[in-house]
């Protein structure tokens, strides 16, 4: 028997043009051939191509068109422009059925610019994205927003002493996160709203066992900064799920307190994003790092090894200008095995000196520093341990080594106990012999004792020395 004819696919797309949605899809039965085609001519009439299913990424979409998404196979990250007041209560179902059946992992939403005459239950975007995230809203929840980092968790139930030793301690199982709290972390929407502007939203959403349910990031491509404050409060596995999955395609500074770091793999997974990022300009990361506290867990926590993280690798960071950091951290950032070509831009470097116990550290970073002769500018906050206290007992003076350096700036900041920092005017001068190159010499003092007295002390045994005073933000150079 001779084989039948095959027919051209583009009779098959002409054939298709006339006919209705009720009678296109039933096709897909027939054949995985038929089903593309009768596919990719359906949605072409909502203007969506054979590009956009390639790439993930759909025009504005219509409601009926939402529920003709649902028959693409394999959709990984979703990248939509929607109308903020019309269809959107409708949208929320479809994408809510998309994300059933589909593994989206990443969705992108852009929002049309409104009048500042829209009402407010017209763009209610803060209830649409909770909306949205309900199937993962049993784990909890962060914000990400170009003024701080702030996480939802799921509320923790009242239970008797004997449901807690069978259900857990942590009592989180089967509650979901409140919509309250959520929108409390999302207070940017109403007063962008005034200005009839609306952000856009990038939404990462993580399956069982990951420690968070969704990753909220406003104006991803455009966040320059990224600042995680000392009050949030991250387990070990939240802030490595954070740090794995956040891509800031403009970011330039970066500042984090360390009681966010809590673990090794805290410090790894930061290296990972530090790595993914060669934007970044500013990197603050501020100590100690054991904080005094009320939670017996983190009075009990021991720091963390920072010298256990593998080095950075030499192609890390071409733009990094400006670092603050403790001691083991900055000796750990320039433990790099390869002396060319990294941190080329580097010229300001800033630590934190909190306890006696950093010394090591502090002449192990100083050490690491003299290969960056672009460096000109450091400075030392001095907590609860200065560089100049037992000098002469120590072997080794790392200052010596370090000939570009040419301006200091010292800051005497209180203990976490409330004491003063150390000020030793004789051993201070004997410090300031070490440095061979250094022409300034900025003090500011937030202690009791006064920066001007201090530096009318030091001025007359190095008269060769610029020195300036700080206190309470007012300038005085003497």
């Amino acid at each position: 028997m001779a084989p039948s004819p095959r027919v051209p696919d583009e009779i098959f797309l002409e054939i298709f043009q006339h006919l209705s949605d009720n009678h296109l899809l039933p096709l897909a039965a027939i054949s995985k051939h038929i089903q593309n085609l009768a596919l990719v001519s359906c949605l072409s009439r909502y203007g969506i191509t054979e590009r956009d299913i390639q790439t993930d990424s759909f025009p504005p979409l219509s409601t009926s068109a939402f529920s003709l998404v649902r028959y693409i196979t394999r959709i990984e990250t979703l990248s939509l422009r929607l109308d903020p007041v019309r269809n959107i209560d409708r949208n929320v179902p479809a994408l809510q059925i998309l994300l059933r059946r589909l593994p989206v992992k990443a969705i992108e939403l852009d929002f049309l610019p409104r009048p500042r005459a829209v009402r407010r239950g017209q763009c209610d975007i803060p209830g649409f994205i909770f909306k949205l995230i309900s199937i993962y809203r049993v784990r909890p929840a962060v914000v990400v927003s170009p003024f701080s980092v702030s996480i939802v968790r799921p509320p923790k139930p009242p239970l008797h002493s004997w449901r807690r030793l069978v259900l857990g301690r942590s009592g989180r199982h089967g509650l979901a996160l409140e919509e309250k709290p959520f929108r409390e972390q999302l207070i940017i929407f109403p007063i962008m709203r005034a200005g009839g502007l609306l952000p856009s939203i990038s939404l990462r959403v993580f399956d069982a066992p990951s420690a968070l349910g969704s990753v909220l990031i406003l104006r991803a491509r455009l966040l320059s900064e990224l600042r995680l404050p000392s009050d949030l409060r991250l387990s070990a596995s939240e802030a490595n799920a954070l740090f794995d999955n956040l891509a800031l395609p403009s970011l330039i500074g970066v500042e984090i307190q360390t009681p966010v770091l809590s673990s090794t793999s805290n410090y790894i997974c930061l290296r990972s994003f530090i790595h993914r990022h060669p934007t970044i300009e500013r990197l603050c990361i501020r100590g100690p790092q054991h904080v005094p506290c009320k939670s017996k867990f983190l009075r009990r926590r021991k720091p963390v090894q920072v010298s256990d993280v593998p080095a950075l690798p030499p192609d890390a960071l071409p733009r990094l200008k400006h670092i603050v950091c403790t001691s083991p951290f900055l000796a750990w950032l320039l433990s790099s095995p390869d002396d060319h070509d990294v941190f080329p831009q580097l010229s300001t470097v800033e630590i934190e000196l909190h306890t006696p116990v950093a010394r090591e550290a502090y002449a192990n970073a100083l050490t690491n520093l003299g290969r960056y002769s672009s460096v000109r500018v450091l400075g030392l906050q001095i907590h609860g341990w200065a560089p100049w206290v037992d000098m002469i007992q120590q072997p080794l003076k790392p200052e010596e080594g370090l000939s570009g350096i040419v301006e200091l700036r010292l800051t005497f900041k209180s203990t976490a106990d409330g004491k003063p920092a150390v000020r030793d005017v004789t051993e201070i001068k004997k410090w300031l012999g070490l440095w061979p190159a250094v022409r300034d010499v900025s003090i500011v003092d937030s202690g009791a004792e006064s920066a001007s007295t201090l530096c009318a002390a030091l001025r007359k045994e190095w008269p060769a020395i610029k020195f300036t005073a700080y206190q309470l933000k007012d300038k005085k150079e003497s």
